[in-house]
């Protein structure tokens, strides 16, 4: 199956939503495997399955870290007001489709138990870029892991650790098993880390440069 192809089978199970993604309901209890009651998905308290749009069920990967929460985003959906909620071990899930670039600040995990940003399934989702796809901006501890990263005028992903003139400082962020396809200018970059120490990059695809 060509790109074309398999772009073409992502956009038909991209929903049109473009509300934010959200979090658990303050005082609910929500059953195994579904979301608090009222809330909508994309918050997922345990493993399981969850009714997603157009009546699909998608089973959720086992989380890494026993007892971490699942926030899952749906393509549309921003994320950034998510950080507040997400704790060290928690995992962003990227349900199948089409995502929004996006722009997240003080994503913060802990040694040893780091937050994950990966897709939902063995096909990865994919991000739609505009100048930028991911920016990470003061990450700590985070892992980001099989993503598609599609077209970036700019820079595909971008790990940023301190402040413009500030000196480095170590985010402990891993990137791994990403793709970045999309024709490109003289100036574009894959990955960009800028004013960080300890990044690692490990099982990276990029096609199209």
């Amino acid at each position: 199956m060509n790109a074309a192809m398999v772009l073409a089978a992502l956009m038909a199970m991209a929903p049109a939503s473009s509300a934010p993604a959200q979090g658990p309901a303050p005082g609910t209890a929500p059953p195994p495997g579904a979301p608090p009651a009222g809330v909508r998905p994309p918050f997922i308290p345990s493993v399981g399955t969850v009714n997603l749009p157009r009546g699909r069920q998608e089973e959720f990967p086992k989380p890494y870290i026993a007892g971490a929460r699942q926030f899952l985003v749906n393509p549309g959906q921003s994320w950034q007001h998510l950080v507040e909620e997400i704790g060290p071990g928690d995992e962003v899930i990227l349900a199948p489709g089409f995502h929004l670039a996006q722009t997240i600040v003080g994503l913060r995990g802990e040694r040893g138990r780091p937050v994950f940003v990966r897709s939902q399934g063995p096909v990865p989702a994919a991000i739609l870029c505009d100048a930028d796809g991911l920016v990470l901006r003061a990450p700590l501890h985070v892992v980001v892991e099989n993503l598609l990263l599609l077209k970036p005028k700019a820079v595909a992903l971008t790990v940023e650790g301190s402040a413009v003139g500030a000196e480095p400082v170590q985010v402990d962020v891993t990137v791994r098993n990403c793709g970045i396809q999309g024709s490109a200018p003289p100036e574009q970059d894959g990955i960009r880390v800028r004013r960080a120490t300890d990044v690692r990059i490990d099982s990276i695809r990029i096609d199209g440069w």
